[in-house]
């Protein structure tokens, strides 16, 4: 597995990796956009964010009937569609960002956890969507269980790529850090 992670050190990987999560992001305004625009409440009432659930922590069962209400069928059928579609290529392409980040910038073999910690937050992440798609499809047929499933592996995957982020973040500073002072002995 070792060799497989060193693969994702690749200067192309990241920016192929970057592109991808810089377009599904693009893409995700432009449904967010949808979801507001097909909203018969606005989303500040319902504070919760137009593109989805993951993004709103902490989030309970009243949150998401408001928030399913208000997307009506048709919000709630694109939901549906991005969180099955576009939702599952985005960890692909966020989780590969990160994991060839702290590849690339490797400072210790701890990194290779971390790694692990991404694959776990993007694994996470399938299983989040495709518990929102189940409400979504089951709506009004919903039980406070699903809801405290799904809200817990949100807060599961953002506790396990937010560390991942911080660490890869951290590494860049370093490895910058370190880019400079070399230059810097130069002169």
């Amino acid at each position: 597995m070792e060799k497989l992670f060193t693969r994702l050190a690749n200067g192309w990987v990241v920016i192929a990796s970057f592109v991808a999560t810089a377009a599904c992001l693009y893409l995700f305004s432009g449904i967010a956009a949808q979801l507001t625009a097909l909203s018969s409440v606005p989303f500040t009432i319902l504070d919760i964010m137009p593109t989805g659930l993951d993004l709103t922590l902490p989030y309970d069962f009243d949150i998401v009937n408001r928030a399913f209400a208000a997307y009506g069928e048709e919000g709630r059928a694109l939901y549906v569609r991005t969180s099955l579609i576009l939702d599952t290529l985005f960890p692909l392409a966020y989780g590969t960002l990160f994991a060839s980040l702290l590849m690339r910038y490797r400072l210790h073999r701890l990194v290779y956890w971390v790694v692990w910690l991404v694959i776990i937050g993007v694994l996470v992440d399938f299983a989040e969507n495709l518990q929102i798609s189940n409400m979504l499809i089951n709506y009004p047929d919903i039980t406070a269980a699903m809801v405290e499933r799904t809200a817990l592996a949100s807060k599961i995957k953002t506790l396990t790529l937010r560390t991942a982020q911080y660490f890869a973040m951290a590494q860049l500073a370093i490895a910058f850090a370190r880019w400079c002072a070399a230059d810097l002995k130069k002169i």
